[in-house]
């Protein structure tokens, strides 16, 4: 990706969840998995913010890997990165309360500044209701763990 932020959900039965985010420069690599294992990915894309991507096409990412086998390590280090990010999303998913996997997705979305964003975009992340995001958003302000305002969530 030259420019932007992307993130990659999971669907299934009408609900979405927010899996990993991708941030410029890094590279969204669907080629390795479908060519060496004929896999379907059942994940989205959405673009955070504008976006710009380099695309290129499966027969030349072969050719590339082909003329430069070290792509091979860097394709292994991201896939590596995403396997070690869905994991980490399983274990906070099965072992964390509702506050701590807000307050984990906020520390990941955010990139040190104010977080513009609403708590219904909170919730379809988290595969929760707004209402459960507000009294969690409310609950970490009382606790000090952060600032909001009106479409803005600041991390103390």
């Amino acid at each position: 990706m030259k420019e932007g932020k992307i993130k990659a959900y999971a669907f299934k039965g009408g609900k979405q969840l927010f899996v990993y985010s991708i941030p410029r420069g890094d590279c969204i690599d669907l080629t390795s998995p479908v060519i060496l294992s004929n896999v379907r990915l059942n994940v989205s894309f959405r673009s955070a913010m504008e976006t710009t991507l380099i695309h290129i096409p499966n027969d030349a990412a072969n050719a590339l890997i082909r003329h430069y086998p070290e792509l091979c390590r860097d394709i292994d280090r991201i896939l590596a990165k995403r396997l070690e990010l869905m994991i980490n999303k399983l274990q906070a998913i099965s072992f964390f309360t509702m506050e701590e996997r807000i307050l984990s997705y906020l520390r990941e979305i955010g990139d040190g500044g104010p977080l513009i964003t609403t708590h219904e975009e909170i919730a379809l992340d988290n595969g929760t209701r707004r209402e459960v995001v507000s009294r969690c958003l409310e609950s970490l302000e009382k606790k000090g763990l952060l600032k909001k305002e009106r479409g803005m969530i600041e991390l103390v």
